[in-house]
């Protein structure tokens, strides 16, 4: 999704479509009785750490987040012994996981949030990331660079309804779950495990799915297909598009409402 879009692999368009229409059937899901969970309220209030604790707390997390820090540089040095590819893939996955986590990025709530809130500001950041992208995969593509192009088939509209509703009922994907993790959330920790036994299970039996889901159809390429510079500019149609409905989508939830008269002050008026 997040990057074959960028890639101008057709079949990314499919999936990210598929993925908004998944978000809203688990949004309509999670609205399912056996699936709401009650809330109680208990009467005691919870104690809370007092400033010398807190201050305290801060300080030893700060310390081992340091350690850390020092543990992953030293592997990525190592790595760079052995590979500048694996060196610069450990650095990008430092950064990365740092920036995900203070800027609080995950799909689910770029999807969810179309449908119950309306809020666009991560839904908006994703399509702007891709774009920024689109320039620089376009860029290495004419230089000679392969493009990772997938099959449009089943695959990516299954695929993408799964993941759609899998995000919204677990409550993350798979940049969310990490982070809230290792936040302390241990409800991740368990959504964490079961993304890890799904992608083992499809790694399993994938000669037996891919041979009917994915495999006998066309990996299109939009560079090919229509030119590199049609396809780009295709391309960027297609995610100023996506923005457009983005902000109409917004609007439903922003729009006055006309008031509900009380039909005993109409009956008043009237008499």
């Amino acid at each position: 999704f997040f990057t074959g879009i960028p890639m101008f692999s057709l079949h990314a368009w499919a999936f990210m479509l598929a993925t908004v229409a998944g978000a809203w059937l688990g949004v309509k899901l999670t609205l399912l009785p056996w699936l709401r969970i009650p809330l109680k309220v208990t009467a005691h209030a919870a104690t809370l750490p007092d400033a010398g604790q807190l201050a305290r707390r801060a300080r030893r997390q700060a310390r081992l987040g340091l350690a850390v820090l020092a543990v992953a540089l030293l592997f990525a040095a190592w790595r760079f012994e052995v590979s500048l590819v694996l060196g610069l893939a450990t650095l990008f996955g430092l950064v990365f996981g740092g920036l995900i986590e203070r800027a609080q990025i995950c799909f689910t709530s770029a999807a969810r949030d179309l449908w119950t809130t309306g809020r666009t500001q991560a839904a908006t950041g994703i399509l702007l990331g891709m774009a920024v992208a689109c320039l620089g995969t376009f860029g290495a593509i004419q230089l000679g660079m392969a493009p990772k192009i997938f099959w449009m088939g089943p695959n990516a509209v299954i695929g993408g309804l799964l993941f759609g509703v899998g995000i919204v009922l677990a409550g993350g994907c798979e940049t969310g779950w990490m982070y809230r993790a290792v936040e302390g959330q241990l409800h991740f920790w368990v959504v964490g495990l079961g993304n890890v036994i799904g992608g083992t299970l499809v790694a399993v039996y994938w000669d037996r799915l891919g041979s009917a889901l994915a495999l006998p159809y066309p990996r299109i390429n939009l560079l090919q297909q229509a030119g590199p510079g049609s396809g780009l500019l295709l391309t960027f149609a297609g995610l100023a598009l996506c923005l457009l409905l983005v902000q109409l989508n917004a609007r439903r939830f922003t729009r006055s409402r006309k008031p509900v008269h009380d039909a005993r002050q109409d009956a008043d008026a009237v008499a």
